[in-house]
This record gives structure tokens, C-alpha cells and sequence, in this order.
């Protein structure tokens, strides 16, 4: 792997691995999606699995998945790609993601509450999010790529983005599509990796939390 290209560094109160502790939007007051976000200096990855995403013991691979199974898997979210911030406005601009393009752009008015808490606002949509930072997220850090995949890392933390092999067509989401998809297409749909763990000594780190449920559990070694 090379390290990526980077962009305009964001600030330094910005830099770690951020957990989603509450989602207000119109209808919606979610705070079961387990939801991480890791900022680099200009790179980001994200990932966000309901409560309810399913995962059956014994599973190896999307072939093992009923339709239902995955079906629930698409209701899952991620991206990766760069950040730009302007004052107190974040733009998250996805070179890869989980969810079909839907031509929103993806933009918050973002609030410190002290060192390790933030409070984002929608600007482009109605909602309000407060993440917190975790601890040991801070540090050395990096991102880099290569053979269709990325691998950002910041403190104690890792995540590993491996996208599906051909772009979606727009859509609203990912489950509108499913529904219309055949099983071995939903197949090819889901096929979609965003691991997030934690390092677990000099060679490698856990995946604590995947788009791929079974991965989770393993380790990882380090990129190099």
C-alpha cells in the first residue's frame, strides 16, 4: 500500500475516532446504531451498523446469507474519502461508500462542547448528532491504499475499507435497490468491507465491528 494523497489538513480538534452517542432527526431518535468515524489529518472513514443487523453463527461468507440476511445487511451505512473544513463547517466528500449515490452532499455545522465531545447540525438536511471521542484515538496516524483498498489508522484504532467491485446506480438507498435485485446481485451489492478495531499488539488489531459480520472477531495484521 502507498499513502494516500492529501488534502487540506483539518484542525488538529478534529483528529481521532469519534463514536456517534445520539441521531435526532424528524421521526428518528437513534442511539443503538453503533456508528465510528476516524479523522486523520485529511482522510476519513466511517461505518455504522443498526442494532438490528442480523448475524447468524456459522456464517463464512455472503453465500451462507439468506435473502432476508442480506436485506438486513443493506440497511447498513460507510463511506471513506476526504474532509474539508471551512469555520465550523465540515464536508465529508465519500471517494467510496457503502449506500448508492443520492445526490445529497454530506455536510454538518459542527460545535465543540469541550475537548472530546461535538455537536453536529445538518446543513443541507434536518438533523443533530453528538459524538464523543474514544480514548487512545489520538496520535500517530496514517492512510493508504492500494489494490482497491484503503487503510487508515490513528492512535490505537484501525479501519480497513475494501468496496464492492462496480459503482451502484443512483438511488435513494441501498434497501430500495435490494428490493428489486435479484439474490446473487443483493450478493454483489453487499460485498462491501468497512472494519473497525482496535490494536492488539505490534503485529496486528482486532475487528471489533464489520459490514462483513463475520469478520469480526479476527485479526488483522498491519499495513505496511
Amino acid at each position: 500500500m502507498i499513502e494516500l494523497s492529501p488534502g487540506p489538513s483539518v484542525p488538529p480538534e478534529y483528529l481521532g475516532v469519534w463514536q456517534r452517542i445520539l441521531l435526532r432527526a424528524p421521526g428518528i431518535e437513534d442511539a443503538t446504531t453503533r456508528v465510528y468515524w476516524m479523522q486523520t489529518a485529511s482522510w476519513h472513514a466511517d461505518i455504522r451498523v443498526p442494532a438490528s443487523r442480523p448475524r447468524r453463527d456459522g456464517t463464512q461468507s455472503l453465500a451462507d446469507l439468506t435473502r432476508g440476511e442480506l436485506a438486513g445487511l443493506a440497511q447498513q451505512q460507510g463511506f471513506c474519502g476526504t474532509t474539508l473544513v471551512e469555520g465550523d463547517i465540515c464536508r465529508w466528500l465519500r471517494r467510496e461508500d457503502f449506500q448508492p449515490p443520492s445526490g445529497r452532499n454530506d455536510i454538518g455545522r459542527m460545535v465543540f462542547d469541550g475537548p472530546d465531545r461535538v455537536l453536529e447540525y445538518g446543513v443541507e438536511a434536518n438533523y443533530f448528532e453528538i459524538w464523543e471521542r474514544l480514548p487512545d484515538s489520538t496520535g500517530a496516524m496514517f492512510a493508504r491504499g492500494g489494490n482497491g483498498e484503503y487503510a487508515l489508522g490513528i492512535g490505537e484504532y484501525r479501519m480497513r475499507v475494501v468496496p464492492r467491485r462496480f459503482p451502484l446506480p443512483a438511488a435513494e438507498n441501498l434497501g430500495v435497490l435490494a428490493a428489486k435485485a435479484s439474490d446473487e446481485v443483493l450478493r454483489g451489492y453487499v460485498d462491501f468491507e468497512i472494519s473497525f478495531g482496535r490494536r492488539c499488539d505490534a503485529r496486528g488489531w482486532r475487528i471489533e465491528l464489520s459490514t462483513l459480520p463475520w469478520r469480526e472477531g479476527e485479526i488483522v495484521a498491519e499495513v505496511t
